[in-house]
């Protein structure tokens, strides 16, 4: 099962995102863009409960795997409660993703 390419034909070689948000606000609009992207087919790749390797890079390609990382190491520099709401933009459209980034983003403040 792959996630589905929405944007047009031969921009699938592009990069979907060329910056790093760097607000607040930009970090949620950046979630629930993802969170579009993975709402088309979540039921589809949960019922074939494969490994979300797509899914993983889709989440490094948008800059959320970074956002409470410091800015001067390339991270966004956010808060945990902007963190909390990129989570909950992402796990309404796919809550095992969603799950997912929110560990990932536990263990890399741990």
């Amino acid at each position: 099962m792959t996630i589905t390419d929405t944007r047009p034909a031969g921009a699938a070689t592009e990069p979907r995102w060329t910056t790093a948000p760097t607000t607040s606000a930009e970090w949620i609009d950046r979630a629930h863009e993802v969170a579009a992207i993975l709402a088309v087919d979540a039921v589809a790749r949960d019922r074939a409960t494969e490994a979300p390797h797509e899914e993983v890079t889709l989440l490094k390609e948008s800059g959320l795997v970074t956002i409470l990382g410091p800015i001067e190491f390339g991270g966004g520099g956010q808060t945990w409660e902007t963190a909390y709401q990129v989570i909950r933009a992402v796990a309404a459209a796919d809550g095992s993703i969603g799950q997912l980034l929110g560990y990932h983003l536990l263990w890399f403040w741990a």
